[in-house]
C-alpha cells in the first residue's frame, strides 16, 4: 500500500546512476522522473522507506529534507552546506 510521497537522495557508484534510475523507475511508484547527477539520484515515491532501502541498487539512501537548487554534484552540495553557518548551528 502506498503512503504519503517522500523525497529521497541516493548515492551509487559514479557512472551507474542512469542504470539505478532506470531500475528505480521500474520498481518504485515514482511521483516524478528521477533526477540524476554524477553518482547521485533524487526522486520522490509513495513507497515505504523499507521498500526504497531494500532495492539494493543504491550505495546509500537518505530521506531528503532540503536541497540547494541547481546543485547535482555531491562535492558542491557538501561545500554549500559547510559554508552556511546557519545550517551548522
Amino acid at each position: 500500500m502506498a503512503g504519503k510521497p517522500c523525497r529521497y537522495f541516493a548515492t551509487v557508484i559514479s557512472g551507474l546512476q542512469d542504470y539505478a534510475a532506470q531500475y528505480a523507475a521500474e520498481v518504485l511508484h515514482l511521483e516524478e522522473p528521477v533526477e540524476t547527477g554524477d553518482g547521485i539520484l533524487f526522486f520522490q515515491t509513495s513507497d515505504s522507506p523499507a521498500t526504497v532501502a531494500s532495492l539494493g541498487c543504491f550505495s546509500n539512501v537518505f530521506g531528503l529534507i532540503g536541497r540547494y537548487p541547481g546543485e547535482t554534484n555531491l562535492n558542491s552540495i557538501v561545500e554549500a552546506v559547510a559554508s552556511n553557518a546557519s545550517l551548522r548551528n
